[in-house]
Formats: C-alpha cells, sequence, structure tokens
C-alpha cells in the first residue's frame, strides 16, 4: 500500500511540474501587446523614449538629439516611439525607474540604454555609435 502511494504522488508531482511548465512556455512575449517593437521593416532599430511628462526640459534633450541623429542618418534611425508611464507591462519589461529613458532595441534587445538628465552631445554621440556600430556589424 505503501509503495502505491509513493507512486500515486510520484505521478501527481510530474504532472504538477509539466503543468508548471506548460503554463510558462505560454506566457505572451511582449511584441504581442506591441508590435511595434517587431516593426523592423527598413532593418532600423527600434528607439523608444519613456516619458513621464513631468520635466519636459529634460525631455527636450533627447528630442533634439534624436532629430540631430535623423537629420544625419535619416535612413538609420527609425521614428522614436514616445512611451508614457502608464504602459506598466513595457516599463516592468524593460526595468524602467528613471525618467526620461531611451532605448534602442534590436529584436527585443537593448543596444543602447541613456537615462536621466543628459547633455545634447551625449546622447548624439551614444545614439551615432550605436548606429553607425550595429550597421557594420549587419554589413
Amino acid at each position: 500500500m505503501l509503495g502505491k502511494l509513493n507512486r500515486w504522488v510520484m505521478v501527481m508531482s510530474l504532472i504538477s511540474f509539466f503543468c508548471i511548465l506548460s503554463s510558462c512556455s505560454n506566457t505572451k512575449n511582449i511584441s504581442d501587446n506591441y508590435p511595434f517593437l517587431n516593426d523592423t521593416e527598413d532593418n532600423a532599430p527600434v528607439t523608444l523614449l519613456f516619458s513621464n511628462e513631468s520635466d519636459l526640459a529634460e525631455e527636450h534633450i533627447y528630442y533634439d538629439a534624436l532629430i540631430d541623429v535623423q537629420q544625419s542618418y535619416p535612413d538609420k534611425l527609425s521614428n522614436v516611439i514616445v512611451i508614457s508611464q502608464e504602459e506598466d507591462e513595457l516599463i516592468d519589461y524593460y526595468n524602467i525607474d528613471t525618467y526620461p529613458t531611451l532605448l534602442i532595441l534590436d529584436d527585443l534587445h537593448i543596444k543602447l540604454r541613456i537615462e536621466g538628465p543628459q547633455g545634447l552631445a551625449n546622447i548624439y554621440e551614444e545614439v551615432e555609435f550605436i548606429l553607425l556600430n550595429s550597421l557594420e556589424k549587419a554589413s
């Protein structure tokens, strides 16, 4: 009787284990809710700017730097997507806790992360470096 009980416990444990594994594998991919994350038909990385809209002066520098980069390299930088602080799923996924935060993504992976107050030249140079470096590797 004890042997049957041990087998039953073992079988139930295995069933529970596989149920947990299958539920984990069915979790949604972040791009299911945010299809623009995979919108790379022009092969440019996805550019996200996380904004809490409380300090537009700091964000203004990010916008100016990104506009300058787009003017210098129009075919290398995709449109910038501004993400508001209400987008909890994206904020959690990319661990955003400082605003503004700029991310440049390639296949959902962060290629560049710039957070908080920055100078225009610093933002421009870092974005430029990533864009030019990623293009050289892709060629």
